[in-house]
């Protein structure tokens, strides 16, 4: 690599706040691993998102520990080690079933500790069984269909395609901020570049994988790209909220 190559390197690193080489290694190493689960294996992609709701959750549940709420643990750790599976094999009825009997134990088990902060913690722990575990039961129940690894491998390519072209455009040519009191590097033009390439991704990936028109597909990505950057916007605000620059230091 030349020298005017490497500063290049290293004005976009410093442009993306990242090691932007790793993590595209990282980031190409993980998709290629899911897409072989999804295609080939999926009850490992089943336990690979056991793995990530637990995961998930012991990260929430230190991030909330910093506001003093106090994790309702058996409940909560049961939910994000039962809830994909039960999706996977038996459908919506049973994972809404284990969703609404984990919800109702976080009070059993945080009612014996007393009253004192009874409300702040069994409803910062209810949230957290929707916003990690249950989420993620959503991926596994839309596996189970017949063409479920088409749909999962869409829905993931398109995310992939909106966070790549949000970052993009963003670097690039990112002036306008959107919410600068939540995210400072989030950009309209990083919008536009997310909505762009989800759009453009789904208008070819629908209609070879599920046989469906591509303007459905350029709607699916429209949607699935505004959504992910609301999503983005929302968990900026609780890191905000909660004091904390990261949420995650598992990767």
């Amino acid at each position: 690599m030349t020298d005017s190559e490497r500063n290049g390197v290293e004005r976009i690193n410093q442009r993306a706040g990242r090691n932007v080489p790793a993590a595209t290694a990282i980031g190409v190493g993980l998709l290629a691993g899911v897409l072989l689960l999804i295609w080939y294996v999926p009850w490992g992609l089943v336990a690979l998102l056991t793995v990530a709701s637990v995961l998930g959750l012991r990260e929430m549940g230190r991030a909330l520990a910093l506001q003093h709420v106090r994790l309702v643990a058996v409940p909560v750790y049961l939910a994000a080690a039962t809830m994909p599976a039960l999706a996977y094999k038996f459908g919506l009825p049973a994972m809404i079933v284990a969703y609404t009997l984990c919800v109702l134990s976080v009070f059993g088990w945080r009612m014996v500790r007393g009253n004192d902060g009874f409300v702040r913690d069994v409803a910062a722990n209810t949230f957290l069984i929707a916003y990690v575990p249950l989420l993620i039961s959503f991926v596994a129940l839309a596996l189970a269909h017949a063409d479920g690894h088409k749909r999962i491998t869409i829905f993931l390519l398109l995310n992939v395609a909106s966070d790549t072209g949000g970052w993009l455009a963003g670097v690039m040519a990112g002036k306008h901020p959107m919410a600068p009191s939540i995210s400072p590097k989030k950009t309209w033009e990083g919008l536009a570049g997310s909505l762009a390439a989800a759009a453009a991704l789904g208008g070819y990936l629908l209609p070879a994988l599920l046989d469906a028109q591509w303007w459905k597909g350029v709607l699916l990505g429209l949607v699935l790209a505004f959504v992910a950057t609301y999503g983005d916007l929302s968990e900026s605000l609780l890191k905000r909220d909660l004091g904390i620059k990261d949420m995650s230091h598992a990767i």
